[in-house]
């Protein structure tokens, strides 16, 4: 029992860390920010970086459970939970300054992920992150569920022709950066 503890410390320390880790790759400061899937970041994003953040996910009692603990952390105001298909946003080109899609990529269905990223990286104006887990760490975190995994070459592959690029492997995550052109 004590080793499954200090792991459940040790990813939960990991946890918050890999979500500061992208946003500070992102550049987010004091930035509107649209965050595709909702949980933790948002609320980090508004309380650590002071930006304005729309977090969108299609699942709306997981909006709920997301703007409960927005509302306890105090930032509330600054983060609109809104329910939204990310494959078809409804929000005008350019609308945010940065998107984020942490590790929610492989929530969405295989065939459906270049709309979702097309999304992305239309409503975004200056810059748009995408992280998302290795095979090993998919393996890890949802081994038991029916989720995909993302295909990282695919998806290098595909972000190549939204701006300039860049990757960063980080442990069980890769995190992709593309700036617009």
């Amino acid at each position: 029992m004590t080793d499954f503890a200090e792991s459940d410390i040790k990813n939960s320390r990991n946890y918050l860390e890999e979500r500061k880790m992208v946003l500070d790759l992102a550049q987010v400061h004091e930035l509107e920010i649209l965050d595709i899937g909702a949980g933790p970041l948002s609320i980090i994003a508004a309380k650590d970086y002071n930006c304005c953040v729309t977090s969108i996910d299609i699942d709306g009692e997981e909006l709920h459970v997301w703007e409960v603990e927005a509302e306890k952390e105090g930032v509330s105001d600054r983060i609109s939970f809104e329910e939204e298909d990310a494959t078809n946003i409804s929000y005008c080109n350019d609308a945010f300054d940065v998107g984020v899609c942490y590790c929610a990529l492989h929530h969405i269905p295989v065939e459906k992920r270049d709309e979702a990223i097309s999304e992305l990286s239309r409503v975004s104006s200056e810059r748009f992150i995408i992280a998302d887990y290795t095979l090993e760490g998919f393996l890890e975190i949802h081994s038991r569920e029916d989720f995909v995994p993302v295909d990282l070459a695919l998806l290098e592959n595909f972000l190549k022709s939204s701006g300039t690029m860049n990757v960063i492997p980080m442990g069980r995550l890769v995190i992709y950066t593309v700036e617009k052109n």
